[in-house]
């Protein structure tokens, strides 16, 4: 019998996708459901639920970008930053003395770093209509290939993958907690994007995954209505004339992209705060007005994890979807309000119902 379970939705993701960047980036498996919580998800929520402390840091070095080469301080938690970069090391030492090489993000970086990466290797995404919704991605085929151009020290291994697996952690999970919430107040939604995952019977290959066309939808619809990342930062490579408006942004300057503004503006998306895939849907991104949807960013410094970030939410998304039916519940929230001071997108607890479809 189907039991219906409230269940917090911010805590399922994350440990659902903990093992995963993990597995991709550093080719080993940690355990982030037993009884004993993993170091990985402990150190991983200090990071990306900074303290007061770091918040001043933060507004500090907005005003000052030398402040913490001046003073030698971090806006990393001093034990995670510690536990991160003995365990990329670990895992490094036991490939030296394996001598096997493996297919994932770390052994790029050190390929870089030996100069014996193979930058002809272009991954293979035919099937993929990603750029149809997030722009075009020539740029990332193969993001390490420019690397090789410098030399790769240690500190970039052990910096570029502190980045790879705190960046897919936090934002990931949050994707997932916002679509399953949709979910749950839509249960047509639910109803048609159950339909099509079931059609695969299980086989979530990337292959299949790009089939699935709603899913993408939803997924798209979910990154435009709860963006993680609320704003994208750039920095003026020259003076530019901003239209006619008369004003000239210096070069040099810091300039924040409002991307829950634009996400929200009637202008390009009529009824904005109404939850609607279909606005995603092939038949109606032609509608889709140019650099108003943003949530990699855009251009040649968008987010480098974009696709695999993407297929790693639809692959979750696509299991537990097909396995589980999520629903409204008493303590379900009507409407999400962002909390503020937050370097990412929080809306604080939600939870749903959730029961088994089998």
């Amino acid at each position: 019998t189907a039991v219906l379970t409230s269940i917090n939705e911010n805590l399922i993701p994350t440990q659902f996708l903990g093992p995963k960047p993990n597995g991709s980036a550093f080719g080993t498996k940690i355990d982030t459901y037993g009884e004993k919580r993993s170091d990985f998800l402990t150190y991983a929520q200090k990071i990306v639920n900074p303290s007061v402390r770091v918040w001043v840091l933060f507004l500090i070095v907005v005003q000052f970008p030398n402040f913490l080469k001046w003073t030698g301080l971090s806006l990393m938690d001093p034990g995670a930053s510690n536990f991160f970069k003995a365990a990329v090391r670990s895992i490094i030492s036991r490939r030296q003395a394996d001598k096997v090489k493996h297919k994932d993000y770390l052994q790029l970086m050190l390929n870089a770093q030996n100069k014996t990466l193979d930058t002809s290797d272009e991954p293979d995404i035919d099937g993929d209509k990603s750029e149809q919704i997030y722009g075009p991605i020539d740029a990332i085929k193969n993001p390490i290939a420019n690397k090789v151009k410098m030399d790769v020290t240690e500190v970039d291994v052990l910096a570029s993958s502190f980045i790879f697996f705190v960046a897919g952690y936090e934002t990931t999970g949050s994707l997932l907690t916002f679509l399953f919430y949709r979910l749950a107040l839509d249960e047509k939604c639910q109803r048609k994007l159950y339909e099509e995952v079931s059609r695969f019977d299980g086989d979530y290959s990337y292959e299949n995954i790009v089939k699935m066309t709603y899913l993408e939808a939803c997924i798209a619809e979910t990154l435009r209505l709860y963006n993680p990342l609320v704003f994208n930062e750039r920095i003026a490579a020259e003076d530019y004339k901003l239209g006619d408006t008369g004003i000239t942004i210096p070069k040099g300057t810091f300039v924040d992209i409002n991307v829950w503004s634009i996400h929200h503006n009637p202008e390009y998306y009529p009824n904005p705060d109404h939850w609607d895939p279909e606005r995603f849907m092939p038949e109606n991104r032609d509608q889709l007005v140019p650099y108003t949807y943003m949530p990699f960013g855009m251009g040649p410094r968008n987010c480098v994890g974009m696709r695999f970030a993407l297929m790693e939410a639809k692959t979750a998304a696509a299991h537990l979807v097909n396995k589980f039916e999520f629903s409204r519940t008493a303590d379900t929230p009507t409407e999400l309000k962002p909390q503020k001071m937050q370097f990412l997108l929080n809306c604080g607890e939600i939870k749903v119902g959730i029961k088994s479809r089998k």
